[in-house]
């Protein structure tokens, strides 16, 4: 149980990483002589948003950063459906909850999306945050679905 966990984080967080990585390169050399941002610097040097201030000064390191946290979190949705599967052994049960995990989290005020996307106005609190409950939650299924998996096992 504990390998199909590992591989599935594994599979799809690389996965998602060179994905990503391959797009953001490839924008970067067909974009290179784009005309940059309609963003005014001295706009945010007052402090309003002093984390959307460090993403704007150093946007490369923002997406990079940005890529290697959601391909994380791809990670982390990857094993919670497979610890929903070793819950539940009817795919439909497995999708139908599937969805459940992604499309609360991405309908709320505080989305997880905030935190997979560069160059919000949400502040920095306010992602650790969410990402910390979403974390949080993807864990507690994960703990579940393998507890569950290990009990009927010993049964």
């Amino acid at each position: 149980m504990q390998q199909l966990l590992r591989t599935s984080f594994i599979s799809v967080a690389t996965s998602a990483l060179l994905a990503l990585l391959l797009n953001y390169g490839l924008a970067l050399l067909i974009f290179q002589n784009g005309s940059g941002n309609s963003y005014r610097m001295s706009d945010f040097q007052d402090g309003s948003d002093p984390f959307l201030y460090w993403q704007l000064l150093h946007p490369v390191l923002a997406n990079l950063l940005t890529i290697l946290v959601a391909a994380i979190i791809l990670g982390l949705i990857a094993m919670a459906i497979m610890a929903l599967s070793f819950m539940f052994k009817k795919v439909s049960y497995v999708f139908a909850l599937s969805m459940v995990a992604w499309f609360i989290p991405i309908s709320t005020k505080y989305s997880i999306l905030a935190v997979i996307q560069p160059f919000q106005e949400t502040t920095l609190t306010a992602q650790l945050m969410i990402l910390l409950v979403y974390i949080i939650v993807l864990l507690g299924i994960i703990c579940v679905g393998y507890g569950t998996e290990v009990h009927r096992d010993e049964l």
